[in-house]
């Protein structure tokens, strides 16, 4: 097994795992901004 699995290139599993990290924290930091203008 290569770098490139079915032919797909390692960018698009790239941006699938940068989606699924950035999703969380942008969530994340938008609870802590809340936080803070509520406090």
């Amino acid at each position: 097994m290569g770098g490139t699995e079915g032919g797909r290139p390692p960018g698009r599993r790239a941006a699938e795992l940068g989606r699924y990290v950035v999703g969380p924290s942008l969530m994340a930091s938008a609870v802590t901004i809340m936080l803070a203008l509520a406090v």
